[in-house]
């Protein structure tokens, strides 16, 4: 079976890792990810809080006054098993 890769998750230090046939490594767009997550509104004292939402009706946007709970964050790194023996080894 070939290695399997997975992006995983937002961290915003360059993180190496190795543990046998386990690594994680900064993925090509690290920096690009992490300055354009230090740009947004919603950053305080390195705290990232959910966008507001925002409502349409009759073709009208507004926002609302309370936020979502669950928001995604972008990638920054990646996970490769070189020994896998299944799919389902980085899930």
């Amino acid at each position: 079976m070939p290695a399997l890769k997975k992006t995983l998750g937002f961290y915003p230090e360059p993180l190496s890792l190795r543990a046998g046939p386990i690594s994680v490594h900064p993925l090509p767009e690290f920096d690009t990810v992490v300055e354009d997550v230090q740009a947004w509104e919603d950053l305080d004292k390195g705290w990232i809080y959910p966008p507001r939402l925002q409502s349409l009706k009759a073709g009208a946007s507004r926002e609302l006054p309370y936020r979502t709970r669950v928001f995604p964050l972008p990638k920054t790194h990646l996970i490769e098993h070189k020994d896998a023996t299944a799919d389902g080894h980085l899930d």
